[in-house]
């Protein structure tokens, strides 16, 4: 027969108690983190073109370092 009980140890004795210390908060910042969700208008307001073919190059790349960033990112 199985026991669904489950027995979680606290460390204290029966009758013993303890307190939470005091913690202190670190404020929120106003700053948006992660994604930003806009209304449509200002989000074209905000848009930049992509870059360009030639901006993105990445010059000077072996094939086999070609090979290797192009496995990294279908790795990812």
């Amino acid at each position: 027969m199985v026991s669904d009980k489950v027995s979680i140890s606290t460390g204290l004795c029966p009758g013993e108690s303890r307190r939470l210390a005091g913690m202190s908060v670190v404020p929120s910042s106003d700053e948006p983190k992660g994604i930003t969700v806009l209304p449509p208008d200002e989000a074209l307001q905000r848009a930049r073109p992509a870059p360009s073919d030639q901006e993105l190059a990445i010059e000077g790349l072996t094939d086999e370092e070609w090979t290797a960033f192009e496995t990294a990112i279908a790795e990812r």
